[in-house]
């Protein structure tokens, strides 16, 4: 049943390990999913439409546009340069003296279109100099902390 729901429901197909555990006489199904290469992964929502889904902790939530052009970017293969001009200069300072930015702060203090703030996050993904964070209103982006736990 897991199997078939991995092949018919997810596209790519996703891998998993299954395995079997006897906790206090009643067996527990364990799957493990690693992270894929074949990124974005989609699957139906409640209403039969394919989403992106990006995990985050133990929850799969819908990715937001900046996720899914970071997973284009890397499919891609090849090197991502950029020169560091005033609207890379402007989230970057921008986000020294704030916890975090979303796409529509970055459009309207960088003075870019929504595209063009999502696609300036999208490079700073991929190159992981941002890193994304889930909140009530959606995502926002804060710098890159390889010490912060998550």
């Amino acid at each position: 049943m897991i199997e078939s729901a991995a092949q018919l429901y997810c596209k790519p197909p996703v891998e998993f390990i299954a395995n079997t555990h006897v906790v206090w006489g009643k067996t527990v199904l364990e799957i493990s999913i690693a992270p894929g290469k074949l990124r974005p992964y989609q699957a139906p929502d409640e209403t039969g439409k394919y989403q992106t889904y990006v995990r985050i902790a133990d929850e799969n939530i819908v990715a937001d546009k900046v996720q899914e052009l970071a997973w284009q970017i890397e499919s891609e293969n090849r090197p991502v340069s950029f020169h560091l001009s005033e609207k890379e200069t402007i989230l970057l300072n921008y986000l020294k003296q704030n916890p975090h930015i979303s796409v529509k702060k970055l459009a309207i203090i960088g003075m870019l279109t929504e595209t063009d703030a999502e696609m300036l996050l999208a490079y700073f993904l991929t190159i992981k100099l941002i890193t994304p964070l889930h909140t009530e209103k959606g995502f926002v982006y804060a710098l890159f902390d390889e010490n912060a736990k998550g």
